[in-house]
């Protein structure tokens, strides 16, 4: 139980910290969830 607990909680921090780290690049591809790679990401 504590487990699955820890394993949501880490889940929780990385999506966030990858939020704030990705918003701007986020913004400029909104079907990232959709299609990931499109071809427009900078890298």
């Amino acid at each position: 139980m504590h487990n699955k607990l820890l394993i949501l909680l880490n889940l929780l921090i990385v999506v966030n910290v990858l939020a704030e780290w990705n918003s701007n690049d986020f913004m400029k591809r909104e079907h990232s969830l959709i299609k990931p790679y499109q071809g427009n990401r900078k890298l």
